[in-house]
């Protein structure tokens, strides 16, 4: 993940107590919290066998991630209750170590009606205050779930791992993997109506420019599994200061950056500009 900004304060909070107080004194206009596995509610379902697959037991729920916040779902809730009845609502979780790109909006109860996604710049509705976002941006190099779900395709069909056959892998079994990923997505985020974005197949990293009144969070798509020194952006959202919630940009084609071949730098966004000048970095 890159941040674009210094507009930001990382808190350490031992207690309800210093967040309250670090809140009060503080003038950032966002909070970034690093954290490690998802922190939103991440329901899971059975429908798809794919799901028992990945996750054996797990797949059942209600939670995904037990091990981390889903297994504490009554601390999760007293946390997000306290921020929002103390206002401390502009927090920016960044987290990682799922593997794909996951973006939510942060809220006790992310049902209907205390909770409606936004559809416009003034952000989510609902009965609840929202008291943040969540990004996890991506991988760029362990496998993501369609690798995973091709591999167990292969060693069924094959009757063995791998190992040196990539080639064959990559090009018969990990569009089976990345298909009945892609239904899986969809399963996951008609069941968790918070979860704004999620793609296990793609590759990548994440940028957030952050200024003092506005949050762009940017996902951009690297080679696999050879790269070839470009990136592509895939997804940009909007997430209102205030009233944080994530709002999808439309893309009209994909915009691509780094590698050798040559950006008009004028015709790009300054949050463009920004990610080609830090793409650039990457590939040197």
């Amino acid at each position: 993940m890159i941040l674009t900004t210094k507009l930001i304060q990382i808190p350490v909070w031992n207690s309800q107590k210093q967040m309250r107080r670090s809140q009060n004194e503080s003038r950032a206009a966002f909070w970034v919290i690093v954290n490690q596995v998802n922190m939103s509610q991440l329901g899971t379902t059975e429908v798809l066998p794919v799901a028992r697959t990945l996750f054996g037991d797990r797949a059942s729920g209600p939670e995904l991630y037990t091990s981390g916040w889903g297994g504490f779902p009554n601390a999760r809730r007293e946390l997000y209750a306290f921020m929002r009845e103390n206002s401390i609502i502009d927090n920016v979780v960044l987290s990682g170590d799922s593997h794909g790109w996951f973006a939510h909006d942060l809220v006790e109860d992310p049902s209907i009606p205390n909770y409606l996604p936004a559809l416009s710049s003034s952000g989510p509705g609902g009965l609840l205050q929202t008291v943040g976002v969540e990004l996890v941006p991506s991988s760029l190099g362990r496998p993501g779930g369609g690798e995973v779900v091709a591999g167990i395709i292969y060693e069924q069909t094959m009757g063995r791992a791998v190992r040196e056959d990539y080639d064959n892998f990559h090009e018969n079994f990990v569009p089976l993997g990345k298909a009945a990923i892609k239904a899986l997505e969809t399963a996951a985020k008609l069941a968790n109506p918070n979860l704004r974005y999620f793609n296990w197949r793609s590759y990548g990293y994440g940028i957030s420019h952050i200024t003092e009144n506005s949050h762009i969070f940017e996902l951009w798509e690297v080679a696999y599994p050879k790269a070839n020194g470009r990136s592509k952006l895939i997804q940009q959202f909007d997430n209102r200061k205030g009233n944080p919630g994530l709002l999808a940009r439309n893309l009209f084609g994909r915009s691509e950056t780094g590698g050798t071949d040559d950006v008009d730098r004028d015709s790009l966004p300054p949050e463009q500009t920004q990610a080609r000048e830090f793409t650039e970095q990457i590939d040197r």
